[in-house]
């Protein structure tokens, strides 16, 4: 259980950066 939660959790987070990194990138610097 504990295992499942944590991918759970590192897939959301992964999501969630992947998501804040593009459109970061795309943001004019």
């Amino acid at each position: 259980v504990v295992i499942g939660n944590l991918v759970v959790l590192n897939l959301f987070l992964a999501l969630l950066l992947s998501n804040f990194g593009s459109s970061s990138l795309s943001a004019p610097t």
